[in-house]
Formats: C-alpha cells, sequence, structure tokens
C-alpha cells in the first residue's frame, strides 16, 4: 500500500511539473511573439517620426526626391506584422535615413532652432531608447526559451510539446556602422 502511495504520487509531481513546464513555454513563446509585434509597432512609429521630421525640414529647404522616396516607402513596409527579417530591414533604413537628417539639421542654423524639429528628433531619440528596451526583452524572452528548450527536464517537455529554439533579434549595427553617417543631399 505504501509503495502504491509513493508511486502515485510520483506520478502526480511528474504531471504537475509536465504542466507547469508545458504552460510556462506557452507562456514565453507567446511573449516572443508580443515582443516582436511591440517591436514592429515601435518600428512603425519611429519610421512615422522620422516623416514628421522630413515634412517639418521640407519647411524650410529643399529635399532631394530620393530621401523622400526613401522615407515613403519605409512607411508602407514598416507594419506590425513584419517578420523579424523585414524589421531588420526597416530598421536599418530608419537609422540610415535619421543619421543623415541630424547630419543635415546640425549643419542648417534655421533647422537646428526650429522647435518643431528639436522635438521631433527628441522624439525619434527617445523611440530608439525604447526600441532597445524592447529588443532587449525580446532578447532574454528567447534566452529563456532557448535555455528551457536544451535543458534536461524541461527539453522532453519542448520536444513532446513541439517547442523549438528560437531566434534572437539582431540588427546590424556594428560599431562602424553607427559612426558612420549616410549621405543625403539637401538642398536650399
Amino acid at each position: 500500500m505504501l509503495i502504491e502511495i509513493i508511486i502515485a504520487v510520483v506520478v502526480l509531481a511528474v504531471v504537475a511539473y509536465f504542466i507547469s513546464a508545458y504552460n510556462r513555454f506557452v507562456n514565453l513563446r507567446n511573449g516572443i511573439e508580443s515582443g516582436l509585434k511591440q517591436i514592429n509597432v515601435a518600428l512603425k512609429k519611429r519610421v512615422d517620426l522620422i516623416g514628421q521630421v522630413v515634412d517639418s525640414v521640407k519647411g524650410e529647404m529643399k529635399f532631394e526626391k530620393d530621401t523622400l522616396t526613401q522615407v515613403t516607402k519605409l512607411r508602407s513596409a514598416a507594419r506590425p506584422d513584419m517578420t523579424s527579417a523585414e524589421a531588420k530591414e526597416v530598421d536599418n533604413a530608419a537609422r540610415s535615413i535619421f543619421s543623415g537628417l541630424k547630419v543635415q539639421v546640425e549643419n542648417y542654423p534655421n533647422l537646428k532652432s526650429n522647435e518643431n524639429v528639436k522635438q521631433l528628433i527628441d522624439s525619434i531619440n527617445s523611440m530608439e531608447d525604447e526600441i532597445s528596451r524592447l529588443r532587449y526583452t525580446y532578447n532574454n524572452t528567447v534566452q529563456e526559451f532557448n535555455t528551457r528548450c536544451q535543458s534536461i527536464p524541461s527539453n522532453i517537455v519542448a520536444k513532446l510539446g513541439g517547442f523549438d529554439k528560437k531566434s534572437y533579434l539582431q540588427f546590424e549595427e556594428t560599431e562602424t556602422e553607427l559612426k558612420k553617417a549616410p549621405k543625403i543631399s539637401l538642398n536650399e
């Protein structure tokens, strides 16, 4: 009788662990999906803010057609349902355009003193911080998910539950690329 009780307790403990581990995998997977959606929304918001800077600066000077075309293209490319690869492309293009805009604003005193442009650039910088925070949270969740997929005994639950290792969200931002300002030509 005692052996049967011990076996029942062990079986119940294993079942409870399996349920708990499975639910944690579901929670982490949903967090990863939600995190990517939040990053995509933030990238779209950043692109929209860049467009507002462009519109503000257009009032002060003429832009080359290419810059306006790039911003328009980014606005349509940035959407909440982007994949991580698409988000990476939008992020890189937005960084490039914004870096060029900041350089140009510094070169034109009228733009530099324009309060609207200053506020928009501050908003974009704030958005950059938010995107960095969201990416950090996303990658931490992926790390926990992947660790659980590879650790014993939760790896058994991962295999039985069909949970596969997730990829980290990485954008191209080597130190050299971050320091290099893209060429955006503005004509007065």
